[in-house]
């Protein structure tokens, strides 16, 4: 979903920083779980329900991305309304987007009426027309019916599900909340497309979030960074946002490794960021870190994960030359833009100061959105 969710304009956040926000918190309290309805450390198939009221200003959006044994990358999104356009009706749509090994990319936008649109509060089970996503944390399936291309996905959980906390991250003190869900920090997928008339059958690994707010973005976020990374048997999941100028900036990193399906860490007050070699963007104006970097340390283990900026897969900027969104830039402070970065993962695990492993992948994908400027280049 998912989608993440920056580590983009500071060199370091310091542990001590994170713990003392006083603006961007996760609820953590014995009360906060019993208010949530949640239990620590255990999930339940409602969580990856319906989380949100769907008024004007609610949103949600159930994601799925599988790197595939052909070579090719999946993006699918299913989505309440857009999220930096908030309205009292629902405008549900689908996205779809797949870049094949060569290169080539299909992009497809399917849209609905918002009577079109149904969705369940006890497990995963969202409908917008014809097409569908649906599943219980262990198992789903998605189907997807448009006039170009039609999809049927199978995906099967083989790591914890997961929620950093209780997955809500509060902006303030008058209510104003996100949350984020993990129920497939990885799994299995059988996909078979047709498109244009021709029918493809192929499997690989995948992932699945949730997401969700109670507020326009762009009134909480400046941005968040997201990426998902299999490195040899680990997985690491990593969410660091941050906050609008009303919130003071403030970040909040969420940070989960797993080892052959299994949750190691996901404390993230154990974690220290470093980015390097910002890099201006061409299209939107933002800056992407060269390098970024993520160390875990606790009295015995040390992981340390690098990724390594290559190529950039996607670039949208949402303010162009139209001079009603520069109009909005200038009125509302929105600024968006949209990476899709793919690039070199290198995960290194120690033990008592000694290196034990090393495990590289060259097709690790991140995510970068930015719904203003940083502050940094903030004017």
């Amino acid at each position: 979903m998912k989608c993440l969710f920056c580590l983009l304009f500071i060199a370091q956040i310091s542990t001590a920083a994170l713990a003392q926000n006083k603006w961007l918190k996760v609820p953590t309290s014995p009360q906060a779980y019993e208010t949530l309805q949640l239990e620590k450390g255990v999930v339940q198939p409602w969580e990856d329900g319906s989380r949100t009221t769907q008024d004007g200003n609610s949103y949600q959006c159930w994601y799925y991305d599988a790197h595939l044994n052909d070579g090719s990358l999946f993006v699918i999104s299913f989505n309440l309304r857009e999220g930096t356009k908030l309205k009292k009706a629902l405008t549900p749509f689908i996205s779809v987007d797949i870049v094949f090994a060569n290169g080539k990319k299909i992009g497809r936008t399917i849209r609905a009426k918002q009577a079109a649109f149904t969705s369940s509060t006890t497990n995963c089970d969202v409908h917008i027309g014809d097409s569908y996503f649906t599943g219980n944390l262990n198992q789903y399936h998605i189907h997807i019916s448009d006039s170009l291309l039609q999809m049927d996905i199978d995906m099967v959980r083989t790591a914890d599900s997961w929620r950093p906390e209780t997955g809500i991250f509060n902006f303030g003190n008058d209510g104003k909340y996100a949350g984020w869900f993990v129920p497939v920090p990885e799994g299995t997928t059988h996909v078979t497309y047709t498109y244009k008339g021709i029918t493809t059958t192929t499997t690989g690994k995948c992932y699945h979030d949730n997401t969700w707010w109670n507020q326009s973005p762009r009134k909480l976020f400046n941005n968040w960074f997201w990426a998902a990374t299999d490195v040899g048997p680990y997985k690491i999941i990593t969410y660091n946002i941050t906050a609008t100028k009303k919130y003071h900036y403030e970040q909040q990193l969420s940070y989960a490794v797993f080892k052959n399906g299994k949750l190691l860490v996901d404390d993230y007050r154990k974690v220290g960021t470093q980015k390097s070699d910002d890099i201006m963007q061409t299209i939107g104006k933002k800056p992407l870190s060269k390098t970024t970097k993520f160390t875990y340390s606790d009295s015995i283990t040390t992981y340390t994960l690098v990724l390594n900026q290559k190529d950039i897969l996607q670039s949208v900027a949402t303010i162009k030359s139209n001079v009603t969104k520069q109009l909005v830039k200038l009125f509302t402070g929105f600024d968006g833009a949209y990476y899709r970065v793919k690039g070199v993962a290198s995960f290194s695990v120690y033990q008592n100061g000694q290196l034990q492993n090393t495990y590289q992948s060259d097709n690790a994908i991140w995510d970068s959105y930015f719904f203003a400027n940083p502050p940094k280049i903030s004017k």
